[in-house]
């Protein structure tokens, strides 16, 4: 078998993991799930599309290098089968029918809600396409053992992080339909910017990880970036019960100038953040610096330190009003 043929079938695998009917994250109900956005399409997605496209950081393994600026149509940006279409929209109607209110904990935690279940939904994903890849007996012929030993590996930590992740959807699940309030959230705003983001991220870094026990969850980050009317509001959320850990770090990105915050969330998508978009025009501008862009996503996954802070600053490239903005909020 030849090395195109090897990599159809694992491209055709991962297809099959993808396109799998799946049923509706919320507990006890058997609907099928239809494509959500992470982020609203209107509202935010298309404050910053050209033409009904706008820019990411796409992965491809078979590529050098493997990560790359891609175009994408906003219909298909920041997409998950998550949810039933009878549930996508009245769990989300209040932050996608209503004006916004990011003063409000609902508002907070229905945006980091979403980032979550994204997040189990890309892993229970990636298992299905890793152990597709393990079954298949023509792979097992042409390619090493430590291929499919690494993808054992892989498998058992996205089984790791699903459990993680289990952990605080119940926490979730408890402030939705009970209301009670288990989570707390920083927001502040910063200059309009045309870049989007929504993510989850651990605290920790791989070298600490290794020092705690497997029992413990690790200390999940939700994280959102929105272009909004003439600025960007930021949202941070973590579990209460988690805050002593991290919290201080958090409250850091609001601290100092807009500057610094601008540079420590520069930092934050490069190292932390996978799932973020830019306008054509902010593409246009960063272009130039793709190869800086894709060393340092590289590099993270390499190294046992993602939280750090580099020399490289997407928005020294980007233009943006540098004006007055309001204090921090707190919910």
């Amino acid at each position: 078998m030849t090395e195109e043929e090897t990599k159809g079938i694992i491209r055709k695998n991962e297809l099959l993991a993808k396109g799998k009917e799946r049923k509706c994250f919320v507990d006890c109900c058997n609907s099928m799930t239809i494509s959500s956005h992470l982020l609203q399409k209107n509202g935010i997605l298309n404050r910053i599309s050209h033409q009904n496209h706008l820019y990411e950081i796409g992965i491809n393994p078979f590529n050098t290098p493997s990560f790359n600026f891609q175009k994408i149509g906003i219909n298909k940006a920041l997409t998950f089968p998550g949810f039933c279409n009878k549930h996508d929209t009245e769990i989300f109607r209040e932050i996608e029918t209503k004006s916004i209110d990011f003063k409000d904990y609902r508002t907070n935690l229905l945006f980091s809600y979403r980032i979550l279940v994204n997040e189990l939904r890309k892993k229970e994903i990636l298992i299905d396409w890793y152990t597709e890849n393990i079954n298949n007996n023509e792979l097992r012929t042409h390619i090493t053992p430590d291929y499919f030993y690494r993808l054992n590996e892989s498998i058992n930590g996205y089984k790791m992080a699903l459990n993680d992740g289990k952990y605080y959807l119940k926490y979730f699940n408890l402030d939705i339909y009970q209301n009670t309030k288990n989570f707390s959230f920083m927001t502040f705003e910063l200059p309009f910017i045309e870049i989007c983001a929504s993510g989850v991220f651990n605290y920790e870094n791989s070298c600490e990880i290794v020092l705690m026990p497997e029992s413990q969850p690790l200390t999940d980050i939700y994280f959102n970036l929105l272009p909004m009317d003439n600025k960007s509001i930021v949202i941070f959320g973590v579990l209460t019960e988690m805050k002593n850990k991290c919290w201080d770090y958090i409250e850091d990105f609001a601290k100092g100038s807009k500057v610094f915050s601008l540079k420590k969330v520069s930092d934050l998508l490069l190292t932390n953040v996978e799932n973020w978009l830019c306008s054509k025009s902010v593409y246009e501008k960063l272009k130039s610096n793709e190869t800086v862009i894709v060393e340092e996503i590289k590099k993270t996954n390499q190294t046992n330190i993602e939280r750090r802070t580099l020399d490289f600053n997407m928005f020294e490239y980007i233009d943006y009003k540098k004006n007055t903005f309001a204090n921090t909020w707190y919910s």
